[in-house]
């Protein structure tokens, strides 16, 4: 993106081209939805790269998902972020 010119917070058309004008000073860019993920073993939040992760949460600023790791990239699907963290 950086390569064509175009910010990566801005909303483009099939063509990769901005669909509204970024220079205008009222532009506003799109919100990014982010996730944080947490991984959990057995005792708690999995902190070692020892621990035997069993379960996760994927956190988002509106909602949160508990669940088995079989099941992360679902809940990823499911909220559709952005960007997520770990």
């Amino acid at each position: 993106m950086y390569r064509l010119g175009v910010p990566i917070c801005a909303r483009l058309r099939s063509n990769l081209v901005a669909a509204e004008d970024i220079n205008n000073p009222l532009y506003e860019p799109p919100p990014i939805r982010w996730a944080w993920v947490r991984l959990l073993a057995w005792y708690g939040e999995a902190l070692s790269p020892r621990s035997k992760v069993t379960e996760f949460i994927l956190e988002t600023p509106n909602d949160f998902i508990r669940g088995s790791l079989g099941r992360l990239s679902e809940a990823i699907e499911h909220l559709k972020p952005h960007l997520v963290f770990l």
